[in-house]
């Protein structure tokens, strides 16, 4: 599994997204959550290929830090 982090901004209060699609990645089931936000199996409509998907809480949106470790965290499993 490849793992993407995503940051949500106010728009997107943290729910279930189950059976959401974000771009073209369907969000199928909660694997697991915590302080920061929720992590979700999902796969992508076209190729078929599985992902994890962090979702954080839409406060933790704005903080820079975080968004850059988020972000680096992605490249580094996506390498």
């Amino acid at each position: 599994m490849l793992y993407l982090h995503l940051i949500f901004d106010g728009k997107y209060p943290l729910r279930e997204l189950s059976g959401q699609v974000i771009g073209k990645l369907r969000l199928l089931h909660l694997l697991g959550q915590g302080g920061l936000g929720a992590v979700y199996e999902a796969e992508h409509e076209v190729v078929g290929k599985h992902y994890a998907v962090k979702v954080l809480h839409p406060e933790f949106g704005e903080n820079q830090e975080l968004v850059g470790r988020m972000q680096r965290e992605a490249r580094a499993a996506a390498a």
